[in-house]
């Protein structure tokens, strides 16, 4: 069965990876390509045979939409649709605000609207295996320190960067959405149902005057009385920093260039172990694994059921990550030159 979708907002997230996967799969049709730069819409709507459209302000025959206009305008889209939308999926971050990502979820839900937000990395291979270590050697306290550098900081189509909006916090919200939620659906994933009654304490959050704040650091800590999860996120617009994840366990530290990499280094107590990565059916090719996001959320859109069939995906998850951030930026101090910080 062949479901149509509807494309608000072309740019390069969109062309670079979304549509080679979209187009990958033979049971998504692109049937509408929306954009204010409506010769952008011509252009991409014709190499994919798709109508071009500037606006959505008249209905279209379509229910199922992915929108990846800048967030500022997800509210407004989201308002036009949600009297005939069936399935809505947003580009990350949904919006830059918890107020807005409750109000989109209120009322999907008031509309019976299926809402999921593409977090690739919940579907990045090494996720599990990961998870499996960590649930294998379980203890009171957990380290995660994260280190990420934009390695994708192109200038948007859009000159989205350089308007300011004062909700916007440049490399927190764009890569950190990334990040925070990976932090969110791994500890979700170690827990399990052990997971209900965690609190969260912030020690630090710094972040950069600037939208376009080439530095952000967050310290915090989720807690019960059994466990604690002590967290470090460095993210940087520059490519200087090395992407790089740690999660100490006890006497076990596990290093990763990435979710990607296949080069995990396993120590314990200082000595190094060759950990064998096992073989996923996702592949350790980025392509694939935006395949795997837009095979998934074709079985949802397919199903059309969020609330009985839940996605791992789906906006109520993903709240979650949108009130850590929340979170982070009410406690958040702002700072000129965070790179010249001396952190510890």
């Amino acid at each position: 069965m062949i479901k149509d979708i509807c494309v608000v907002g072309a740019g390069k997230i969109f062309q670079l990876y979304h549509l080679p996967a979209i187009e990958a799969i033979s049971s998504i049709n692109v049937k509408y390509v929306v954009d204010k730069n409506f010769s952008l819409a011509q252009r991409i709507a014709k190499d994919i045979g798709a109508i071009p459209l500037e606006s959505l302000d008249e209905k279209i025959d379509c229910n199922n939409f992915f929108i990846t206009a800048p967030p500022q305008y997800r509210i407004e889209i989201f308002n036009l649709i949600k009297g005939y939308a069936k399935n809505i999926i947003f580009e990350k971050p949904v919006t830059l605000t918890l107020l807005e990502a409750e109000y989109i979820y209120e009322e999907a839900r008031e509309n019976n609207i299926n809402v999921m937000v593409a977090q690739t990395r919940r579907f990045f291979p090494n996720l599990n295996f990961i998870k499996s270590l960590i649930n294998g050697n379980k203890s009171e306290k957990v380290n995660i320190e994260v280190y990420e550098g934009a390695l994708f900081n192109w200038g948007t189509e859009s000159n989205y960067f350089a308007n300011k909006n004062p909700d916007d916090h440049g490399v927190f919200h764009d890569v950190g959405s990334h990040i925070f939620d990976f932090i969110i659906f791994f500890i979700e994933g170690v827990l399990g149902e052990e997971g209900n009654g965690l609190k969260l304490f912030v020690e630090k959050s710094y972040l950069d005057k600037d939208q376009n704040a080439n530095n952000s650091l967050s310290h915090f800590s989720f807690k019960n009385n059994t466990i604690e999860f002590n967290v470090k996120v460095r993210l940087s617009r520059t490519t200087s920093l090395s992407n790089q994840i740690i999660i100490t366990n006890e006497n076990t530290k596990l290093i990763s260039r990435s979710l990607m990499s296949k080069d995990l280094k396993l120590m314990i107590n200082d000595l190094p172990l060759l950990v064998n990565v096992p073989d996923f059916n996702t592949s350790y090719n980025l392509d694939d694994v935006f395949i795997d996001m837009w095979s998934h959320i074709y079985a949802h859109i397919k199903s059309n059921d969020e609330f009985l069939n839940p996605s791992k995906i789906g906006l109520k998850s993903i709240l979650k990550t949108v009130g850590l951030m929340q979170n982070l930026i009410e406690e958040k101090e702002v700072q000129n030159k965070l790179e010249e910080i001396h952190y510890e």
